[in-house]
């Protein structure tokens, strides 16, 4: 009848193992067949291999400091004080260990041979061997508040994802470099080929598409400015920038010029102390700035965003040091974009009647001309480079594992008949296998797929010289859940109930707000304990300090007067790069209590900057308008209509005032 008892299915799968091998099926369905310690172990070993990447100066260790990111890249997410804590902690192991390994040296003991690679004496890093014993030891593993874990998981993300681009943008650039030095591109005939422009047109339609003019709308534009420098100055930019990325928030209407101040405020101080130091990682950075202004085309007030590029990050100067006579025009000569939707993010995330399957409509449209036959060639010669270094260290892989055969095939024949005992093997040896068969098997044949997809694309490029694409689904129900590809890749809340009955998504979005108020209130209560306590410590700090000089003679109290003064003068000579030349007794290390009670006062200053940040926001301003980015003269625009975000996040509570500090609201 067809069916398969369990144990017949047990033989039927013995008897296709050898040809169908079980494990291959399982790592194409992504589950993973590790040990969870193994697959622990492995998610960590590839997150610190990315970041010693990342951190050339290291020489294959991370910075203490980036220890957040990567608790991140390996799967948890840690706070900065638990992060400290841990450091301080493994610091210290190691040097007892230190300490250890040193008393039974001198007592001849084990540890005159038992060495190690962690470097007890270096405190501004973390070593391979040293980062492993602190990831799987017993450390403490708190979990964050839903609210902090969430802005510390977007925050790193957003962190990931810019050092993603960077890389992206060198690995390009440096695979165009390889092409070009080896000859496969020269100029001549670049200039016959990029004036060959293919269009590319593709539109997506659900319902009504024509209704959808007066809800959300999200357009992406390409112009080209005459003059770059003074169109810097029209965007509030100082003149003499290569390229500049700028986000516009519009300004509430009828908001007083002091909570608009405090709004620019507040938001350069949180980019400054979260994100100012992975914007200087960005080659060519300059510097960034937060200003009020009136917005060139609209006439409104906003709130503007500007990170700012030296001027050899305009595209059309890295183009032009390539030689090959090429601009930004002639690579891209058109681009055109745009997404509307028939009704507001209000209507979706606040109107608990509203049916989002019968009533939603939208459209997505899309078009560009680009250059096709030079993106075919320089694609194809990047790929036929690629496949060339593939195959160039099979063949040496081959060649060393034949020769290692060969010397050991003549050792054991020397060894044979010269009898002689002190003879080794030659040759090369295989690296040791940290993957099997079918996991090797599973990942060359998802970089063989992409490779073939690449291909396939360039085959089309080469093919079509004007493509106009169009999709048409009756509503959003057949469009997310008529496909089986679609619906898998559409996130876990996301369900045909969500879509069909009325008023369920505002419902989501009502517990989130709910969510979201009472977290801003929980943290706001810790703020305000841990400020009382943080008082209450330095008056006890204080205190202790007075008794301690009290307890001075005069002499005494003159020379530590001096060796702080030395010290102070001696920290802020060699921020400048100066030698003192001579010894500065450091700073008595503070005992754990005070350690933790400077890590929490620490904390709650960035909490309670994060929190007013996210108030200030809310009240002076209504939500994204635009992004910018101009990059010489040509400028890519994103306008938004209705992404009015703090119109649709709960409101704050009021911030309370410091203690020993009040002010007027």
């Amino acid at each position: 009848d067809g069916c398969l008892t369990p144990e017949s299915f047990v033989k039927y799968r013995e008897a296709i193992e050898a040809a169908y091998p079980l494990e291959f099926d399982l790592l194409r369905t992504g589950i993973n067949l590790l040990p969870a310690m193994l697959a622990k172990w492995r998610c960590f070993s590839v997150a610190f291999d990315l970041l010693a990447a990342e951190n050339t100066e290291a020489r294959g260790s991370v910075p203490k400091d980036q220890l957040q990111l990567l608790a991140y890249d390996a799967g948890e997410v840690l706070s900065q004080e638990l992060c400290e804590w841990l450091l301080l902690l493994h610091f210290r192991h190691n040097r007892v260990m230190a300490d250890v390994r040193e008393y039974f040296k001198k007592r001849n003991r084990f540890a005159e041979h038992q060495t190690s690679r962690v470097d007890p004496d270096n405190r501004s890093s973390l070593s391979r061997d040293g980062a492993s014993a602190l990831w799987f030891s017993n450390r403490p593993r708190v979990v964050p508040r839903v609210l902090e874990r969430s802005l510390l998981a977007a925050k790193y993300g957003l962190v990931r994802g810019m050092r993603a681009t960077t890389s992206a943008v060198g690995l390009v650039s440096s695979a165009i470099r390889e092409v070009l030095d080896r000859g496969f591109l020269v100029a001549a005939m670049v200039a016959r080929v990029k004036a060959e422009m293919g269009r590319v047109a593709c539109s997506l339609e659900v319902g009504d598409g024509e209704s959808a003019d007066e809800g959300f709308s999200c357009k992406l534009s390409l112009s080209r400015m005459d003059n770059p420098t003074r169109s810097f100055s029209q965007l509030g930019l100082m003149p003499g920038l290569g390229s500049a990325l700028v986000i516009d928030f519009l300004v509430r209407p009828d908001i007083s010029d002091k909570l608009v101040s405090r709004a620019v405020a507040r938001l350069t101080v949180f980019l400054t102390e979260h994100f100012n130091d992975e914007l200087e990682r960005i080659p060519a950075y300059q510097t960034f700035k937060v200003f009020r202004w009136i917005h060139e085309v609209d006439e409104v007030q906003i709130v503007r965003v500007g990170i700012m590029l030296k001027s050899e990050s305009s595209l059309d100067s890295v183009l032009k040091k390539l030689a090959l006579g090429l601009k930004c025009t002639d690579l891209l000569g058109e681009l055109s974009a745009g997404v509307q939707i028939s009704s507001s993010l209000t209507d979706l995330l606040a109107n608990t009647r509203y049916k989002v399957a019968e009533q939603l409509s939208g459209r997505v449209d899309f078009s560009s001309s680009i250059a096709r036959k030079l993106l075919v060639s320089l694609a194809e010669e990047i790929l036929y480079l690629t496949e060339m270094e593939e195959s160039a260290s099979r063949v040496e892989m081959e060649e060393r594992r034949h020769a290692h055969r060969t010397a050991t095939r003549r050792t054991k024949k020397v060894a044979e008949s010269s009898k002689q005992v002190n003879v080794s093997l030659t040759g090369y040896l295989a690296r040791l296998r940290t993957r099997t068969d079918a996991d090797l098997g599973s990942r060359a044949a998802r970089e063989t797929g992409f490779r073939g997809l690449c291909w396939s694309l360039v085959h089309f490029l080469r093919a079509s010289k004007a493509t106009s694409t169009e999709f048409r689904f009756s509503n959003l129900t057949d469009l997310l859940f008529g496909n089986a590809w679609v619906s898998s890749r559409l996130p876990s809340w996301l369900t045909p109930h969500v879509v069909a009955k009325p008023g369920e998504l505002a419902r989501m979005f009502k517990s989130f707000s709910s969510l979201l108020r009472h977290q801003l209130e929980v943290h706001w209560k810790r703020v305000v304990i841990y400020e009382k306590a943080g008082r209450v410590w330095l008056e006890q700090e204080k205190r202790a300090q007075e008794e301690r000089l009290a307890k001075m003679s005069k002499k005494e109290r003159a020379k530590l007067v001096f060796e702080e003064e030395k010290r102070a003068l001696a920290e802020k000579l060699a921020g400048l790069g100066i030698d003192v030349g001579e010894e500065v007794r450091p700073a008595k290390e503070p005992s754990d209590v005070e350690y933790a009670r400077r890590m929490k006062l620490t904390r709650t200053l960035s909490e309670r900057a994060m929190l007013e940040t996210y108030e200030s926001c809310w009240r002076a301003l209504v939500g994204v308008h635009g992004i910018h980015l101009q990059t010489g003269v040509h400028r890519f625009s994103l306008a938004f209509q209705g992404l009015d975000i703090f119109e649709l996040l709960p409101e704050p509570p009021l911030t309370p005032d410091p203690p020993g500090r009040s002010k007027k609201r």
